[in-house]
């Protein structure tokens, strides 16, 4: 059994003696309190012990005792014997009173000039808050264009909107666009601002705006603003907007609600018209912390270990205020004297076999190791165990697809225990796949239904879940199982609504979670062994189509350059014990997969993210939106056209990560974005520089795109707004010829190696490979059963009308860049070495390895040559050639005019030195292809020298033996997979080195 204890607080430093105390807390909250916004956030409670007020002005909470002053609570009053309760989400707000109602113009039609609105609910202005309007409007039978205002631009950010397509859901919108503009208002007489600045009839702000049938806006005030329009303190009877222009648009509502504030500007989230509650600027963590409460003299008055044993049950003092700490039902914001309290709580049954794949049917037998009173209970529909389910007695029958689920729960009498954790085992029989195959269990009501989140897909609910993972292989042996949340996952191009919904398993949510997984779940991803997280999509866009399209198209843009994607892998799911279909398993673009990939330190680390399912407004996932805003402020002050241009903008947005995201978007042709599909990203890792990460392509390109591979998306580029940053940051960089004549040779490097038209349609046939044995099992449960092999061949078609694309590109791109930078022509540049391994030739970004070598250039865009001996070398001279002025130069900057240009480097010996004792091994490079050189220093001593190979399994992949007669021995592994291996170099029986090698 597990043990929770009645203990005392154990004094860690000398506490204080305070009327006020945390008196109660959760970490596994799921539906015992919802914050504002509808998040299951988790939460304290404090307690006022004494017999009068306390003002907590200058109090501290934090859940670290060496930082007393992590967060500073606001001017709060706690009434004698009162309860406060306080989030501890991250998302640091202070508390508001909620908005007051003005009025509800119902069918409201503008027109032009001052638009009074009479407020059936006058609102008291008290001369010194600021004021703040939020406004909504929707039009539930069509499009309607926005209203034409006036406007008066601003020093602060005092209007935010948000718009939502086809439903009023604006109305209840969390994050907003922000401006620096606010439309001309009149409250009662007073006029704020006379600006002329003007919206289109499809633009915002526009407190009248529903070009997406709904929309909301909130517009600040300041006070001193209201009193030099000649406002005084006193009752606003009428609002009024200055309107320049109509359409005869019509509103079938527009809702007005005003408030106080003590805010100076908005932010990117909208104040709830319900008022904020108090949240903390940290969270608590799911397996337990120790939350401080000081006082305003930094000396520690209370503290309490918050560590819940399973979802809604809360830890506190009983009675209120006590040392006795239990577990209990929550009463966040009340006594708990009263709650429900347990000391421990039952183990969870066990079960005769485990969950897999069988193919003939057993019995099942259930025990449990509890020696108090209790019931052992199970279900078989997958539905979750209740004190009323299936007794059981002996032993199951499975014979066909089953799903059980079992649990303990205590018998009268017993009341201070909890029911165990849930047993699930799920048995599929006589079933195969070429793919991992991944079983999920969760009751059918939190799928379908009123609280269902397939039935409600454009809701993020949470529901709990059981995951059980089957690797590929005979048999499929079972490799884990978890305790998970599941949740919808995905945007607007299918993945949440098509039958095959896409969703995400959280493995290591606070409240419904187990811990992450630890394994390689995609091979792609050989050294990430950590999986807190998992998406699995249903190909959105392309689902049916081509469903691996956008993993493939991230990958091929990704290899060799500096991109961040989601790697994939191909699982086969079941649900409830019936197979759902086939899916892509991909990583989240969250904190953990930059802390895996990048080592970024998870407090420093900022994500942000723009979509079109969250209103295009760019929302923190992780951090705050305003640091991005006021890098991208200091960034536009910069002079493009300065020397020190590259550099300085480089401290803002990492250029070199920027470059290769816009060449990946630009080559893919993605016009789904700029204004769609960002995510951004900051650390202490990237020296606090924004990077972007490559996302959703899979509507660049045929089949079932909104491009071809013969669009010119360089002038698309070219012709965006510098109104969106994300792309501004180009179009203004590309005024400074250093970076731009970076960009241009930046993207022929990678033509010419990572984007050759050979690999691309070698990658994208391995993705090809990885489905298209399944597909016709995924055609059969949700495409036509009657018609599979027909679908089968348009899949293959759309694989090889996608490879004529990727084929036709390069070509297409090549041109394109002539022409939107006026460049003369294209040119090739040939590079050979001499001897042949005597070094290499770094050409601007690349260094390739095989010689000779051939790429394409343009004229008008001066390269960057510079030869790089190999050990036991050094550089001699260039052959002479047309374009080498000085062929003892080591480094070369030039232009080619004409169509063909040679560079030869030619290497020379470096004398040895006498053999010494010591011998030195390197591998490069490293990674690579599968072709590998292990070179040395020393002759003598590599006699006697052999090699081996291992994967990390530990078998022997390759050996053989060091060369002596010369400094380097060429190793090729290219018939294995891509993974991590180890290179050992021996002689006798002592190791002298060893190697990770990386094969792609």
């Amino acid at each position: 059994m597990r043990k929770i204890l009645t203990f005392l607080i154990l004094a860690i430093c000398h506490v204080v003696s305070a009327q006020i105390t945390i008196n109660e807390g959760c970490n596994k909250n799921y539906l015992s309190s919802s914050d504002e916004n509808g998040d299951a956030s988790d939460w304290i409670e404090l307690h006022n012990t004494g017999t009068t007020t306390v003002n907590l002005v200058g109090y501290a909470l934090s859940d670290k005792l060496t930082i007393p002053n992590m967060w500073i609570l606001p001017n709060l009053n706690i009434p004698a014997g009162g309860f406060q309760q306080i989030y501890c989400s991250q998302k640091n707000r202070f508390g508001s009173s909620p908005f007051q109602f003005g009025i509800s113009e119902q069918n409201f039609t503008p027109q032009a000039g001052w638009s009074q609105h009479q407020l059936v609910s006058p609102f008291y202005w008290d001369g010194v808050s600021n004021v703040v309007i939020n406004v909504c409007s929707y039009n539930n039978s069509q499009y309607t264009e926005n209203s034409i205002f006036k406007q008066t631009a601003t020093p602060y950010i005092s209007t935010i909107g948000s718009f939502i397509d086809g439903s009023p859901a604006a109305c209840s919108a969390n994050n907003a666009s922000t401006y620096y503009q606010r439309p001309n208002i009149k409250l009662n007489n007073a006029i704020i601002g006379t600006g002329t600045i003007q919206n289109g009839n499809t633009d915002y702000p526009a407190p009248f705006g529903n070009w997406y049938w709904g929309a909301r806006h909130q517009m600040l005030i300041r006070a001193s603003e209201l009193s030099a329009s000649g406002l005084s303190a006193g009752m606003i009877n009428s609002i009024g907007f200055e309107v320049a222009a109509t359409n005869g648009e019509n509103y079938t509502y527009v809702d007005f609600h005003l408030n106080t504030t003590s805010l100076t500007e908005l932010t990117n989230e909208f104040i709830p018209v319900q008022g904020n509650l108090i949240h903390t600027n940290f969270k608590l963590d799911g397996s337990g912390e120790t939350v401080y409460l000081f006082d305003p003299s930094q000396q520690l008055v209370s503290s309490l270990t918050v560590e819940s044993p399973s979802a809604d049950i809360s830890i506190g003092r009983i009675p209120d205020a006590s040392t006795t700490i239990k577990w209990m039902n929550p009463s966040p914001g009340s006594t708990n004297n009263n709650s429900s309290v347990f000391s421990d709580s039952l183990s969870r049954p066990i079960s005769s076999r485990i969950s897999g794949v069988v193919n003939s049917s057993f019995y099942l037998k259930l025990s449990h190791n509890n020696t108090v009173p209790c019931k052992l209970v199970y279900t078989t529909n997958g539905a979750e165990p209740n004190f009323t389910s299936t007794t059981y007695t002996d032993s199951i029958f499975v014979y066909q697809k089953t799903v059980i689920r079992a649990k303990v729960f205590p018998l009268n009498g017993n009341s201070s225990y909890l029911p165990s954790q849930q047993t699930i085992v799920t048995f599929l029989f006589n079933i195969s796949h070429d793919t991992p195959i991944l079983m999920v269990t969760t009751d059918q009501s939190n799928l379908y239904g009123a609280s269902g989140i397939f039935d409600n897909w454009s809701s993020d609910w949470v529901k709990p879940a059981h995951a059980v993972y089957l690797n590929e292989g005979l048999g499929h042996p079972f490799l884990f199982e978890r305790k998970t949340a599941i949740r919808m996952d995905g945007g607007a191009g299918g993945s949440r609504s098509q039958p095959q919904h896409s969703f995400r398993l959280s493995f290591d949510h606070g409240a419904l979670g187990q811990a992450p997984v630890n394994y390689p779940l995609i091979p792609d991803r050989p050294d990430r062994t950590k999986y807190s997280e998992i998406y699995l999509r249903n190909g959105s866009n392309q689902y049916l189509n081509l469903p691996y399209k956008d993993a493939s198209q991230v990958r091929m843009m990704s290899e060799g350059t500096k991109n961040y994607y989601s790697a994939y892998r191909p699982v086969s799911v079941y649900i409830n014990g019936s197979y759902f279909g086939l899916y892509e398993l991909r990583e989240k673009f969250n904190s953990e997969y930059f802390e895996i990939h990048d080592g970024a330190n998870k407090d420093s680390l900022e994500l942000l993210s723009l979509s079109y399912w969250y209103n295009l407004v760019l929302r923190a996932v992780e951090g705050d939106v305003d640091n991005f805003w006021d890098s991208y402020a200091d960034f536009q002050a910069l002079n493009p056209l300065a020397p020190s241009y590259m550099s300085d903008a480089d401290q803002y947005f990492d250029l070199k990560h920027y470059s290769d995201y816009i060449i990946a978007e630009s080559w893919m042709g993605n016009v789904d974005w700029p204004g769609n599909n960002i995510k951004i990203y900051r650390s202490d890792k990237t020296n606090w520089r924004w990077r972007f990460a490559l996302i959703d392509l899979e509507l660049s390109m045929q089949p079932n795109g909104w491009t071809s591979c013969t669009d010119n998306h360089i002038n698309y580029m070219l012709g965006q707004s510098t109104d969106l940053p994300y792309i501004n940051i180009w179009l203004k960089s590309i005024q400074n010829t250093k970076y731009k004549n970076y960009f241009i040779n930046r993207f022929a490097d990678l033509m010419n190696t990572s984007y050759q038209t050979d690999v691309l349609l070698e990658r994208e046939n391995m993705f090809f490979e990885s489905m298209v044995t399944e597909m016709p099992n995924e055609y059969a449960r949700w495409g036509d059963p009657n018609n599979i092999a027909g679908q089968m061949e348009t899949f293959v078609n759309n694989h090889e009308v996608f490879q004529d694309q990727l084929a036709c590109r390069n070509n297409v791109v090549f041109n394109n860049i002539k022409t939107g930078f006026n460049l003369t022509k294209t040119v090739n540049v040939e590079l050979d070495v001499i001897p042949e391994n005597g070094g290499e030739i770094a050409l601007n970004t690349i260094q390739p390895v095989t010689y000779p070598w051939t790429g394409r250039y343009f004229d008008g865009v001066p390269i960057q040559l510079v030869p790089v001996a190999k050990p036991g070398y050094e550089f001699s001279h260039w052959l002479p050639g047309a374009f080498i002025s000085d062929t003892l130069e080591d480094s070369l900057s030039t232009n080619i005019s004409a169509n063909i240009a040679f560079f030869t480097a030619v290497f020379k010996l470096i004398p040895l030195p006498p053999d010494g004792p010591d011998i030195h091994f390197t591998v490069a490079p490293n990674p690579s292809n599968g072709t590998f050189v292990l070179s040395h220093d020393n002759k003598t001593q590599a006699t006697g020298c052999t090699y081996e190979i291992y994967d990390l399994s530990g078998r022997i992949i390759s050996r053989g033996t060091v060369n002596n007669t010369a400094l380097e021995t060429p190793i090729s592994i290219p018939e294995m997979r891509s993974a991590v291996y180890i290179l050992r170099v021996q002689k006798n029986e002592e190791i002298l080195s060893t190697f990770k090698v990386l094969k792609y």
